[in-house]
């Protein structure tokens, strides 16, 4: 895995796998920036290199189409689609999880994925990676009240204890 920083204003905002960059560049290639903490993947799979922002400064963060700036300096991204040799997956499967779900979400856009077998269909609920439904609405056991993430559920649930008496 590598670093990718903006290229404007030099903060890391991905982990990617040089063997997935290929143009044109989609947001399933790249990968949360701090995975064990939590941090979600900086675009949604889908949206294509113009539509990528910076989370830190809401810029385009690739200059051109073709190459992203990491911990190294400038990487060309290569213009041909992903070919799966046996090498190719060889080199995945030592990635561990966090390779095999990069993959999945890459080549799961381009067709059949050869990846299906090795991983669950759905992300494990425990996934540092793809833990997105930590953000879920939730309904309020005591009001009914709609609450959306875990901390503001919280507060919420502050505000139905009785409060204390002054004596």
């Amino acid at each position: 895995m590598i670093n990718i920083r903006c290229q404007i204003c030099g903060e890391p905002i991905a982990l990617a796998n040089p063997l997935h960059l290929h143009r044109p560049m989609i947001g399933a290639m790249f990968l949360s920036p701090d995975p064990h903490h939590g941090f979600d993947p900086p675009f949604e799979p889908g949206t294509e290199w113009l539509g990528m922002l910076c989370p830190y400064c809401r810029k385009r963060p690739f200059i051109t189409e073709d190459e992203v700036l990491t911990d190294e300096g400038i990487y060309k991204v290569p213009e041909e689609s992903p070919v799966i040799t046996e090498s190719v997956l060889e080199e995945i499967r030592k990635q561990g999880e966090l390779g095999l779900k990069s993959a999945k979400a890459i080549y799961g856009l381009y067709g059949p994925n050869p990846f299906d077998s090795e991983l669950e269909t759905e992300p494990s609920p425990t996934s540092d990676v793809y833990a997105h439904d930590r953000w879920e609405p939730k309904a309020c056991e005591t009001c009914g009240k709609v609450i959306k993430g875990a901390g503001p559920m919280a507060s919420h649930m502050r505000s139905h204890k009785e409060p204390p008496v002054n004596g």
